[in-house]
């Protein structure tokens, strides 16, 4: 039985026993969280490797048969001084809706004789943007998905 519950003892050395009781408690709280951390880390990093493994990786492959279309079978148009309907034309085509994929964005678009290339928001307007694709994505990469009126 501990001192600090025998009355026999002197009270000093109950009082200390206190404080390293609890100092032991308030420590031990950091440490029992940092010492679950690295259990967990060993014990369950492998169980979710084995899950990922087992579970996720043919769904995944399943999903690609399904739906083969990834980010990295687009064709990326590179910026240039202009994108020419040929080089759009080249690009893959996703579906028919005339959208552009830019940046993780979506835009559609209209292309006219020239090439010159709007988003259509600004077209319907009745007065198309002067600038390009090049020009509101100067810094980014286009990839193109089958362009409006052009099958």
């Amino acid at each position: 039985m501990p001192t600090l519950f025998r009355k026999n003892y002197p009270r000093k050395s109950r009082a200390i026993e206190l404080l390293f009781i609890i100092l032991f408690f308030v420590l031990l709280i950091p440490i029992s969280s940092i010492l679950v951390t690295v259990l967990v880390g060993k014990a369950f990093e492998p169980l979710v490797d084995l899950y990922i493994d087992i579970v996720c990786k043919p769904f995944g492959a399943l999903h690609n048969k399904i739906n083969p279309y990834k980010e990295t079978d687009m064709a990326t148009l590179t910026k240039e001084e202009s994108f020419t309907k040929k080089q759009i034309a080249e690009a893959k085509i996703l579906d028919n809706n005339g959208t552009y994929f830019i940046n993780g964005s979506i835009l559609p678009v209209y292309i006219n004789e020239n090439g010159d290339t709007y988003l259509i928001e600004e077209y319907e307007k009745g007065k198309p943007s002067e600038h390009l694709i090049k020009d509101l994505f100067a810094d980014g990469v286009l990839v193109a998905v089958n362009p409006i009126g052009y099958n």
